[in-house]
């Protein structure tokens, strides 16, 4: 990797390690061991046992309701971030698409690939149509309550925060009277790079670090469950 897109991906790649302490730490006080044919793998995190997720509701991009139960049934490969980031998601989501590709040409059919959105208040399910849409017309994108999205997210264990930007702070510094006609402030949201793995249980199955690669995906999922 050159040192520029180090740079560019070492905040996330120290909040993925932290996650992946965090599972481990799990493991160890939970005493759970690896299922057999799952451990060893180079580009995952298993968690041992899978972690159910909590019961919530959100909006699909088609405006349809989305809740624990559409997670069952199938593999997920689940990420969260948001249509105008201008980093981490879009390399994600290309991976999304290239694994996406890939999977299809295996033969694997039941995998589903979700977009979680941490910016609720612009990505509406229009705008979430039609990002997931350009990479490939069968993702997802969930939006919702930003509530009910951070539930979900302290659930799942990604980490997100949103704080004002650098520039912005001047306006903080201005007469209050004059705050009636300013507009918000822009916000800078930061947030991990991790991409869960949810079994066809619904349960939290793995996670994996950035910087995510399909092939890394695929070769992990292939293993975990092979294609007929």
């Amino acid at each position: 990797m050159s040192s520029q897109k180090f740079k560019l991906y070492f905040p996330f790649i120290l909040i993925g390690f932290v996650g992946v302490m965090l599972v481990l730490t799990m493991k160890l006080f939970t005493g759970g061991t690896q299922p057999a044919g799952v451990d060893n793998f180079q580009h995952a995190t298993i968690l041992s046992p899978p972690k159910p997720i909590l019961p919530f509701l959100l909006t699909d991009h088609n405006r349809n309701k989305f809740t624990e139960q559409n997670l069952q049934g199938k593999w997920t490969l689940l990420f969260a971030g948001y249509t105008s980031c201008p980093d981490i998601c879009p390399p994600t989501m290309t991976a999304f698409k290239l694994a996406a590709q890939q999977f299809e040409r295996l033969g694997m059919k039941d995998i589903s690939f979700v977009l979680l959105t941490i910016d609720p208040e612009n990505d509406t399910p229009e705008k979430l149509n039609q990002f997931t849409g350009s990479f490939n017309r069968d993702f997802i994108g969930l939006t919702g309550p930003m509530d009910n999205i951070s539930d979900l997210t302290k659930d799942l264990g990604l980490f997100h925060m949103s704080e004002p930007m650098a520039n912005d702070h001047d306006m903080s510094q201005m007469d209050h009277s004059n705050h009636a006609g300013m507009k918000k402030p822009m916000l800078e949201i930061k947030h991990s790079g991790s991409v869960l793995l949810i079994s066809p249980k619904g349960e939290l199955f793995a996670s994996f670090s950035p910087p995510i690669e399909a092939d890394n995906l695929v070769q992990t999922l292939a293993r975990i469950a092979p294609p007929k």
